[in-house]
């Protein structure tokens, strides 16, 4: 018998019926650690897991505009489309991710859009070598901004064949700051909300996509004093409700809680939500105790996030599988 015949079933469950069963994973960028991470398919089915959420950002071989690449020996379309064949025959969805607005740079490293188009940057010639920030970060009220964008997403989509897809959204800190400067003229949450908007219309209207993001930013700090990354007193979180109601919203709060009111707070504003693990076991069992005792239909399934610690074997990913284990006995409860 093996690690996981005495916790699954020979088709992964369903844990508990719920329809989305995430993993997110980041740091497959490259076309040999994309065919390496196809080795392990089968057994992360066996998980249940029916979706893998792909970080890919600038990490591709764009054809639309190839200065947008970063770095080197990224993944193209027809690595992209092997790999996706190969999960949809495990019955596995995969979902890219563009990280918007937020993390456009790392370190001292300015990401391609905002190099080769500077006039798009929230905080333009402020911040030298990105010294005393998280990342750069664009403007979203820059009408520019989209055209190019969007190429880069029908790319993305092309070479998935996705039907969803997950805009990020997080960690945003320059946007509702002193030093933001915007194209248009509005406040904070409307800018916000305008560029979660305008992405979503195209994702969602022109390409059929079901759109995921992040809700740390969503996340009114006063009401909800989470800490600077799980919520904001900037303003931005009134745009919670300026934003369309179909998007997924991934409530991103990964630490021990007596309770994880944020997702009944997205439930009542008419959102669908998955909430967001990583590697606290307490604190997944606290979220998975408040998920069962809310009862809600809206939401919808669960996020497991590794961060690159699963090395590269997310199928034996410590959190992971003791994740499942406790999925199933609530489940069962």
């Amino acid at each position: 018998m093996g690690l996981l015949d005495n916790i699954l079933t020979p088709d992964g469950g369903d844990w508990g019926g719920v329809p989305w069963r995430v993993l997110h994973l980041v740091g497959y960028t490259r076309p040999d650690e994309l065919k390496s991470l196809g080795k392990h398919l089968r057994a992360i089915a066996r998980l249940g897991v029916n979706k893998i959420i792909l970080a890919i950002d600038y990490k591709f071989r764009y054809q639309t505009d190839p200065d947008l690449r970063y770095g080197e020996d990224y993944i193209g379309a027809s690595e992209a489309h092997d790999f996706t064949l190969q999960a949809k025959k495990f019955g596995i969805e995969v979902i890219p991710q563009f990280h918007c607005i937020s993390h456009q740079s790392w370190n001292e490293h300015t990401f391609p859009l905002l190099s080769k188009y500077p006039e798009f940057d929230v905080t333009p010639g402020l911040y030298p070598n990105n010294d005393g920030i998280e990342t750069r970060e664009w403007d979203p009220t820059n009408p520019k901004l989209y055209p190019i964008l969007f190429a880069l997403f029908d790319e993305l989509i092309e070479a998935f064949d996705s039907k969803a897809f997950h805009i990020g959204m997080d960690e945003i800190f320059l946007l509702g700051s002193r030093n933001a400067t915007f194209f248009s003229d509005c406040d904070v949450d409307e800018a916000f909300a305008r560029g979660i908007t305008r992405i979503y219309n195209h994702l969602a209207g022109e390409r059929q996509q079901q759109v995921l993001m992040w809700g740390d930013r969503l996340v009114c700090g006063r009401a909800h004093p989470l800490g600077i990354s799980f919520s904001c007193k900037d303003g931005l979180s009134n745009a919670i409700h300026q934003i369309p109601k179909d998007i997924i919203i991934c409530d991103w709060q990964m630490k021990r809680r007596k309770d994880f009111e944020t997702m009944a707070e997205f439930v009542e504003e008419g959102f669908r939500v998955l909430p967001v693990s990583w590697k606290d076991i307490g604190a997944i069992e606290d979220s998975l105790r408040y998920s069962t005792l809310t009862n809600s239909p809206s939401i919808i399934g669960r996020v497991f996030t590794t961060w690159r610690e699963e090395e590269g074997r997310p199928d034996i990913y410590g959190p992971l599988i003791d994740g499942v284990k406790l999925i199933k006995m609530y489940a069962h409860k």
